[in-house]
């Protein structure tokens, strides 16, 4: 009888054994690499109408941030130039988003001033669609309608085309070149919801050729940018299709350019 107990034991003591060793694989930390990451805060430009435009006190909401979609959870910070409401900025959003639908629904987390209700495209640089209306007590009278948003992409790449001294009277000396705008876009955005950029502008006509190091920030779809060297330059413009162009560049040398009067040139850069 003692043999047969004893291997009896034995072979609970190997069975049990191996259980723990299964339960102790499936808990290991090897198990967790297929978790999904963090989302990374993106650049994004809501606002009320049918379209994305740059930026215009005309709206009575226009929120320009960073937000991040966490499978059901969303979470923003959005500079919110709004009419109805004097909040500081810039304003954290929260909300929630539905993975299946597309559906978007964010609120502020502090006073209540807008309610964004969208459907988000598989695409997210793509259109979003469906209602920006105002909230609380003030707001909700202010402005009920259709709305729009999208993820802007990273502007980061080189861009290049004409500008223009196009004044009603335009500046004795260099009247137009071509220029280029080689940026990149820092992945995390700073303290006022903002994506830092740095790179170099090119000017280049038949008088004078001027490389200038530049930097500043986007913000939803507009964009502005500052000599970090000794030739002043600043440099504002708007991307509104994707990064494929930037529309309404305007360059603004206060000392001149090539030349010793001060000119605003103006064009439209294109992806390389």
């Amino acid at each position: 009888m003692r043999p047969r107990l004893l291997l009896a034991g034995a072979a609970f003591l190997a069975l049990t054994a191996l259980i723990l060793s299964g339960c102790s694989t499936l808990s290991s930390p090897g198990s967790q690499s297929h978790l999904i990451p963090a989302a990374a805060s993106t650049n994004w430009q809501i606002q009320p109408g049918t379209a994305i435009t740059t930026p215009s006190n005309g709206l009575p909401v226009f929120l320009a941030g960073t937000m991040q979609i966490q499978g059901t959870n969303v979470t923003g910070s959005f500079q919110s130039n709004v009419t109805c409401v004097d909040v500081p900025q810039p304003v954290t959003f929260a909300g929630t988003s539905n993975p299946t639908t597309g559906a978007l629904n964010i609120k502020p987390t502090g006073l209540a001033f807008v309610d964004v209700n969208l459907i988000v495209p598989a695409d997210p640089t793509t259109l979003a669609t469906g209602t920006v209306s105002g909230a609380g007590t003030v707001c909700a009278l202010a402005f009920q309608g259709p709305g729009v948003g999208v993820e802007i992409p990273t502007l980061t790449g080189t861009y290049t085309g004409t500008i223009a001294d196009t004044a009603p009277t335009p500046a004795p000396g260099v009247q137009s070149g071509t220029a280029t705008l080689t940026l990149t876009q820092s992945t995390t955005p700073n303290a006022t919801a903002q994506f830092p950029l740095t790179g170099t502008f090119q000017f280049t006509s038949s008088a004078c050729s001027t490389s200038i190091p530049v930097a500043g920030t986007i913000s939803g779809v507009a964009f502005t940018l500052a000599a970090t060297g000794s030739t002043p330059v600043t440099i504002t413009g708007a991307d509104v299709s994707g990064g494929a162009t930037l529309t309404a560049v305007t360059a603004l040398f206060p000392s001149g350019l090539c030349n010793a009067f001060a000119a605003t040139y103006t064009g439209t850069l294109t992806l390389q």
